[in-house]
């Protein structure tokens, strides 16, 4: 049996006001941080869930980045490839025209000197770098430049040329995950680009 004292209904009603008080802090809290837990223990197994579910949150953004980069990369690699295509279609254009036996001497050679523009051109766009400064045609070597030129003296030429053109990276494929466990390859091998 409990006594029921005067103080006791005043110290009852105090608690009551205090415990509602509580309550009444505690969603002011999460309707103003939008969040429904304020600390991690006030419910642990919602806030595993939560932990998990940032977590996941977290990978799924680092994968949408990765294909972003990757949409990127491959817009400006083809952008350097279509020119190099036109290039060579033109050096094709001038392999027939002087095998034809219909031009000049001098016709011949302005013939070569655009030949030789065009090869120096072509091995610019096979150097190329991205936005960060990486090498886009060095396979997984992009701290380096693709492809090393040897200027030369040629029969016929009063100045040098090129002579020989040396790949600097490697034939190893780049591999970018975009989804759990899900690689993209990007085949950014110089050499199987450029070469024939």
């Amino acid at each position: 049996m409990t006594r029921v004292s005067t103080g006791m209904m005043n110290n009852d009603i105090q608690n009551n006001l205090r415990l509602q008080e509580s309550r009444q802090n505690r969603i002011n809290g999460q309707l103003s941080s939008q969040q429904r837990l304020q600390s991690l223990r006030e419910d642990p197994l919602a806030a595993g869930h939560l932990v998990r579910y940032q977590s996941y949150l977290g990978r799924v953004q680092t994968f949408e980045k990765n294909a972003q980069v990757l949409t990127d990369r491959f817009s400006l690699t083809e952008g350097y490839m279509d020119q190099s295509l036109e290039i060579m279609h033109r050096v094709r254009e001038l392999a027939v025209a002087g095998a034809t036996g219909t031009y000049t001497p001098d016709d011949l050679k302005n013939m070569a000197s655009e030949v030789d523009e065009l090869l120096e051109e072509l091995v610019q766009n096979a150097n190329a770098t991205g936005p960060d400064g990486n090498s886009l045609f060095a396979g997984t070597r992009t701290n380096r430049q693709a492809f090393d030129v040897e200027m030369g003296t040629v029969a016929g030429s009063g100045s040098p040329k090129i002579t020989q053109v040396r790949y600097n990276g490697n034939v190893d494929i780049n591999k970018i995950e975009v989804d759990e466990g899900a690689y993209l390859e990007t085949q950014s091998a110089g050499n199987r680009i450029f070469w024939s």
